[in-house]
């Protein structure tokens, strides 16, 4: 489906908008779930689904009276450090990477106000193998670093036009000039290692020839990502909306990602882009992120582990994203790459899910120890291609899920990669409504291919000699074929007497709406254009 955005306008409407300084928390994954606190600090409140909401206000973001401004179409706009009060409202910065230079120095926040034009910044720093505006900080909890845009006014746009980096002269980072002198890719906004509890919001990032926002490699600690429309990156490989490489307790969130391309291939499915799609979120050895709240659409892949962290340490709890639009998998747990480390408890609940590929997959086969942990449910799956395909990883639960539509299988794969196995403890309480035409596959990737035509028949599939390495009983015996009786098209919240209200495990409703009250997607959207 080819969308078609203008340029976001914000309205300024304060009634009903999500508060930022609560610390409320999402239902924690578990099957005796009560809505106990999860980690992470987290919103509360919010408006019902769907709302049209402004990204900053005043009322959400209180203005700092001792930020550091950068407003290119202010005639005294500059980025001279001689002249007195650079950076403050009467002799604003030019260039928000200059602008960065005095907030290491003199401040904890920057705001960027909107430019007739869109700002360009193609800036490199000495020894980087791309460019991007660079941040390199180190907040605390008590006191983050905060780039973003200026509230109550239109979001600024960052429009890096698919160039190329150049070297930049002048700025603290170097010392000499970069001895590279080779045509490197140009990110949006690049996070350098070593930065902590730093924070990105409210901006438009497009036209990248590489990330719209990456943490570089080495451990970052903390940055959130909230509020920002990135779209149309460009590039040759591993290319994203957003890309967590090291990343450890990441925050994304209230975003619109969207518009990922691959230089590398010449079609996709979905838009008339010459060039195949990326990812909206991906990662490498990223752990304990979280990413919610956010729509992605017109990508390859949803959120896309690449490798998980050495450590062992758990990896994405992802969560009420709308998701759609997508060639291949919601969410692909990847560990790919010669040795890649095992995942450890990723989560994968009260998403919405359109017109895809699968919900999940999982393709484990290239780690180097045993995958483990892994959760599914209440989601919601409209028009997907397949439900879940897994290779091993021991601890999996499905469960709560309602999968409508255009479906063509259920896969468990075992892959034929010893000693790693796959140990699925609980399937059931799932909703397949696909017209009878789902199939219920195991050994997808080994040598013993069975597939059961029908859920009466994947019911008995333990009992009738099913390998206990995939299951440890006969599964979804509480499951049910039954149309789950949407509220309307687009609506996914139950009607009253639907069969999957109280079906769940533990008596909630099947779906993402588990308790009816749940806001799927960002608080705000993009005007049609």
């Amino acid at each position: 489906m080819k969308h078609h955005l203008c340029r976001l306008v914000f309205l300024i409407l304060i009634t009903g908008l999500m508060g930022c300084g609560g610390s409320s928390s999402p239902p924690d994954g578990s099957a005796a779930d009560s809505g106990s606190p999860d980690s992470g600090n987290l919103d509360s409140g919010g408006p019902t689904d769907g709302g049209v909401g402004v990204v900053l206000t005043e009322t959400q973001f209180p203005i700092d009276p001792n930020a550091i401004i950068v407003d290119k179409d202010h005639p005294n706009a500059g980025n001279d450090l001689s002249t007195p009060g650079r950076g403050g409202s009467d002799a604003p910065f030019a260039s928000i990477q200059h602008a960065l230079s005095e907030l290491a120095r003199r401040g904890r926040t920057l705001y960027v106000k909107p430019a007739a034009t869109p700002y360009f910044e193609p800036y490199r720093m000495s020894g980087l193998d791309a460019g991007g505006i660079t941040i390199k900080l180190e907040g605390t909890e008590e006191s983050p670093f905060v780039i973003s845009g200026y509230p109550g006014l239109s979001m600024p746009v960052i429009d890096q036009q698919r160039g190329a980096s150049t070297y930049l002269v002048g700025y603290d980072y170097q010392a000499t000039e970069d001895s590279d002198p080779a045509t490197k890719g140009l990110n949006g906004f690049l996070i350098e290692s070593g930065s902590k509890h730093v924070t990105i919001r409210g901006f438009e990032i497009r036209n990248t020839s590489g990330i719209g926002i990456i943490t570089k490699d080495g451990t970052t600690l903390a940055i959130t990502i909230e509020y920002n429309h990135i779209h149309n990156c460009y590039g040759v490989d591993n290319i994203a909306a957003v890309r967590l490489d090291w990343a450890d307790g990441a925050i994304v969130r209230e975003n619109i990602l969207h518009d990922t391309y691959s230089s590398r291939l010449d079609s996709n499915p979905l838009t008339d882009e010459p060039y195949g799609l990326a990812s909206g979120i991906h990662g490498y050895r990223p752990t304990r992120s979280q990413i919610y709240n956010n729509e992605i659409y017109n990508v390859k892949k949803g959120v896309f582990e690449k490798q998980s962290h050495p450590d062992l340490t758990p990896g994405h709890t992802i969560y009420w994203n709308r998701i759609h639009d997508v060639a291949g998998p919601a969410f692909e747990l990847g560990l790919i790459g010669s040795s890649a480390a095992p995942n450890r408890d990723d989560k994968f609940y009260e998403n919405i899910i359109e017109r895809s590929g699968s919900i999940i997959a999982v393709i484990t086969g290239e780690s180097n120890a045993q995958p483990d942990g892994l959760l599914v449910r209440n989601n919601t799956a409209v028009d997907v291609t397949s439900f879940f395909a897994m290779t091993p990883v021991t601890n999996v639960e499905i469960y709560n899920n309602i999968v409508v539509g255009s479906v063509s299988g259920v896969m468990v794969g075992v892959d034929e990669r010893a000693p790693w196995t796959s140990g699925i403890t609980y399937i059931d309480n799932n909703c397949y409504y696909t017209g009878g035409v789902t199939k219920f596959i195991t050994g997808w990737y080994g040598s013993e291919m069975r597939e059961y035509d029908s859920l009466g028949s994947w019911q008995t599939a333990f009992s009738s000699g099913l390998s206990a390495s995939t299951l440890s009983a006969d599964p979804d015996l509480n499951s049910i074929d039954e149309d789950p009786a949407f509220v309307g098209a687009g609506d996914y919240h139950l009607q009253a007497g639907s069969p999957a209200a109280g079906a769940g495990r533990d008596g909630v409703d099947m779906g993402a709406y588990r308790t009816g009250t749940e806001r799927i997607g960002p608080s705000w959207r993009l005007p049609s254009s």
